[in-house]
């Protein structure tokens, strides 16, 4: 049987994947899943701190926890997928890449994107 912490992180990311948590939505607080689950605040903690770290939660000091929108996780299948809608139309499509860079995330921009600032990003040409 997985530690308490980690059978925390499945309750929460079973009920994320099932849609009962949507993305945006605020998750129960520290307390609630105390009282739920029946574990301590350390467990809990650790649980949906490693959440976080993994970008599936994210926390606004004050306010509360709250479900990250998915990652993507090729985002090479978006051209894929524009590739293969054009060309059912008959027409042909290129793409090439010139350029992928890292780079940090500015302040507004992580505000926008729900993520800390510094947090890192890709940007392609």
């Amino acid at each position: 049987m997985p530690p308490l912490y980690q059978r925390i992180k499945d309750y929460i990311t079973s009920r994320i994947d099932s849609g009962e948590y949507k993305p945006g939505s605020k998750v129960p607080s520290e307390n609630q899943l105390l009282r739920e689950i029946g574990a301590s605040r350390m467990t809990v903690n650790r649980a949906i701190r490693e959440l976080t770290e993994q970008g599936v939660l994210y926390r606004v000091a004050g306010v509360g926890t709250f479900v990250a929108e998915a990652k993507l996780q090729h985002p090479s299948s978006a051209i894929q997928e524009i590739r293969q809608e054009i060309e059912q139309t008959g027409r042909s499509y290129y793409s090439h890449i010139i350029k992928v860079d890292q780079v940090p995330i500015s302040e507004s921009l992580a505000d926008a994107m729900q993520v800390k600032p510094g947090s890192v990003t890709y940007h392609s040409r």
